[in-house]
């Protein structure tokens, strides 16, 4: 997958859902994604080029762990071919709500 096919398969989830790369703008608005990249891996492909493989956390804020907005976005990494392993855990303040987290890989030109 790439930097581009993940933003498209995020927007592809609205309506319904805010959705923000980086420091969250919508703290309170439920259900949101924030992702943001955390890792970077630098392959060479051959010769002299080089292609990164560069890892993102996404994070799903939501009133229950199995939202279905959550579901729809598993659906479609799953039809996509990277479905990720899902943990959750419940944060009480100063709302109560799940954070369901994951990483995934994709594929970018860091030194382009």
């Amino acid at each position: 997958m790439t930097k581009q096919e993940l933003d498209a398969l995020l927007q592809s989830l609205k309506p319904g859902i805010e959705i923000s790369e980086g420091e969250s703008d919508v703290v309170g608005s439920l259900p949101r994604i924030a992702y943001w990249e955390y890792h970077w891996e630098f392959l060479n492909a051959s010769g002299n080029a080089y292609t990164s493989v560069v890892t993102y956390q996404i994070s799903f804020f939501s009133q229950t762990p199995r939202h279905s907005k959550l579901i729809e976005l598993l659906t479609k990494l799953d039809a996509s071919g990277a479905l990720p392993s899902v943990q959750h855990e419940a944060i009480s303040a100063p709302t109560r709500m799940i954070h369901s987290f994951f990483s995934l890989d994709v594929l970018e030109d860091l030194l382009g």
